[in-house]
């Protein structure tokens, strides 16, 4: 194995400066740059070193690049600026030591390959035109009490299976992420801190894990935890204060199990739309607490929500159990059927033809609009099945309806001349309950304009309720709305939807 070292070594002061490249085998050997050597070029390093002290008495001390190359490297105080690349295969280890970017256009700090080995302890990293630290797994890393600080972009980019544990850590400053976690990475945050970041704290997508135990957010300006494509995230024990944006948003397929937390004075605590969570006694106060889409059952329970509001949006179908909801507002439509279950309620809005199914949860107020039902099944057997990932509820009579809303008729559109109102599903004969979704309403004959009805242009998209004309497209409409009246029979609208075929 080779060492070469481009440096101004002290036994080599006296060589020409054509000889002050030093290359000569080394096997087995340690090579110690003890304080006050100063070096302005190129390390590659093929064999055992070790930096002590390194930097930490000379302000011009500054390594360009510092190759690692299948070898074991080991920091220990050391004050580096400048470059470090480890190699696949090699181990890096370091100590007390601060890393900075010796110029503007140098993308990160210090870049780790695949299946390299890196601890970091009491050290601190600043800067880096893209990331203070690029992580291309698979590898193992590991940060003990390390502050992350003044990051332009993100101050770590994790990616292709990295494994990374946060112990102690600080995040501050990063001006678009703290942490990027993808393509099946893992991350691990201990007791960790997050606070005053212009950016998002933690985004992570593509089948990665988040886990996150006492750890505390604080002034995440744009979020704290943003999920998707099937990520999982476990989160205990964690505090997440003073959050002006979104919380937490999980969304396409992610998978979540938060217990023991606490928002507090979040904008919108939690976000999930198209994912399944398990929510376990975790407090919300001063928040919103949001969950949407259908097939992405949550179960939420032994929480507490204090002046809170709680919305439940498109065909969403939520349990929750063993709540207390203290002067908040729980919101359902769109299709939505959550249930209930010893859960009292401050104030119960249900709209949008959605279905509260409530057991054993009073109410102090409630109020039903635009083809809602609220349901007591305290007197019926009541029974929950999960079937497909979905939860489908059932007491006597009543039992939700598993049909998707994008209904197709088996012969098509053309025989079914009638609207249902005020779904806007579309059927072939008058009934009293909708034969896709279930919602209770009437029947009115279908009438579609082929243009919209006021630019003449774009095709006819919202239906006006209650008189079930489909004559304007989604800009036209929401103008037309603001009128109240049908731009066709001038009746006024309670509410525009968008056709569901």
């Amino acid at each position: 194995m080779n060492f070469k070292c481009v440096a101004n070594l002290g036994f080599c002061k006296q060589l020409p400066k054509l000889l002050s490249e030093i290359s000569f085998p080394t096997k087995n050997h340690e090579v110690k740059l003890l304080p006050g050597t100063k070096v302005d070029s190129e390390i590659f390093i093929r064999t055992t070193l070790t930096l002590n002290g390194f930097g930490m008495d000379s302000k011009i001390t500054r390594i360009k690049t510092m190759n690692i190359v299948s070898t074991e490297v080991k920091f220990t105080d050391v004050n580096f600026s400048g470059n470090i690349i480890v190699s696949t295969g090699s181990k890096f280890y370091a100590t007390n030591c601060n890393f900075n970017c010796s110029c503007e256009k140098q993308d990160a700090i210090i870049e780790i390959s695949p299946n390299a080995v890196c601890e970091f302890t009491n050290c601190n990293f600043y800067g880096g035109n893209q990331s203070s630290i690029t992580s291309n797994g698979p590898n193992n890393i590991t940060f003990n009490n390390c502050s992350f600080l003044k990051a332009p972009v993100t101050s770590l980019v994790l990616s292709n299976e990295t494994g990374v544990k946060f112990y102690n850590c600080q995040f501050q400053d990063a001006t678009k992420y703290s942490v990027l976690i993808t393509k099946k990475s893992n991350g691990s945050f201990n007791s960790c801190t997050f606070a005053q970041i212009p950016g998002k704290a933690i985004a992570a997508c593509t089948e990665s894990m988040i886990s996150l135990s006492d750890s505390k957010f604080s002034e995440c300006q744009n979020g704290v935890l943003c999920s998707c494509d099937q990520t999982v995230v476990k989160i205990t024990n964690s505090e997440f204060k003073d959050i002006p944006t979104i919380g937490i948003t999980l969304s396409k397929g992610s998978n979540a199990y938060i217990e023991g937390s606490s928002f507090d004075n979040c904008s919108r605590a939690l976000i999930v739309n198209r994912s399944y969570v398990v929510l376990n006694k975790t407090s919300f106060k001063n928040c919103i607490f949001l969950v949407i889409g259908k097939y992405c059952p949550q179960i939420i329970t032994n929480n507490q929500f204090l002046n809170s509001e709680i919305g439940i949006t498109d065909g969403c179908n939520p349990i929750f159990k063993n709540n207390q909801v203290v002067n908040s507002v729980v919101r359902c439509g769109d299709f939505s059927k959550p249930l209930l279950i010893n859960t009292p309620i401050t104030e119960l809005v249900s709209s949008n033809c959605s279905q509260v199914f409530l057991y054993h949860s009073p109410r102090q107020q409630e109020k039903c609009i635009l083809g809602a039902e609220i349901i007591d099944t305290e007197s019926e057997n009541f029974e929950i099945q999960r079937k497909n990932g979905v939860f489908k509820y059932s007491n006597g009579e009543y039992q939700i309806p598993e049909e998707n809303i994008d209904y197709v008729p088996p012969n098509g559109y053309q025989d079914l001349p009638l609207i249902f109102i005020p779904c806007g599903h579309l059927c072939s004969t008058e009934c009293d309950k909708c034969p896709v979704c279930g919602i209770s309403g009437r029947t009115s004959k279908r009438f579609k304009t082929d243009r919209c009805v006021i630019c003449m242009d774009a095709a006819p998209e919202l239906v006006f309720m209650p008189c079930g004309h489909q004559c304007c497209c989604h800009e036209c409409g929401l103008s037309a709305a603001e009128g109240k009246k049908c731009p066709i029979c001038g009746v006024i609208a309670c509410a525009t939807k968008k056709m569901f075929m």
